[in-house]
């Protein structure tokens, strides 16, 4: 898939303006050591098989790292994502049908006292 989901739900969040106030990352989570620094970082999650290009479940793991001692804005940030994955009716043509798996799990605190939810979300796509 060109390009990977991933980067087509990175670019669809920051569209819909989700990911405003966040530093934006692919793959690995780099902190930047500035503890007022908040990310959301997209990654691969797997997903069913795809054969023949026709689709199937693609899993993202969206994971929002908030800045330390701002536990709301990080919990405000993982419950808008929610919401506007339930709010979505139909298929998208870049990134198919989304929905959120497990729904919004709870949070874990980073060593530096950051607050990280892990959403994982599936994208049911095929051309």
């Amino acid at each position: 898939m060109t390009p990977p989901m991933y980067r087509r739900l990175r670019d669809y969040f920051e569209d819909a303006g989700l990911t405003a106030g966040f530093t934006i990352q692919t793959l690995t989570w780099n902190d930047t050591g500035k503890l007022s620094d908040a990310f959301i970082v997209f990654r691969s999650g797997g997903g069913s098989d795809v054969q023949h290009d026709r689709g199937g479940d693609f899993f993202v793991m969206v994971d929002v790292v908030g800045a330390k001692g701002k536990n709301a804005e990080a919990d405000a940030a993982a419950n808008r994502i929610a919401e506007f994955i339930s709010d979505q009716e139909g298929a998208d043509s870049c990134v198919g049908a989304m929905r959120l798996l497990g729904g919004l799990p709870p949070p874990v605190t980073s060593t530096e006292g950051r607050l990280i939810y892990r959403l994982m979300v599936c994208c049911a796509y095929g051309e």
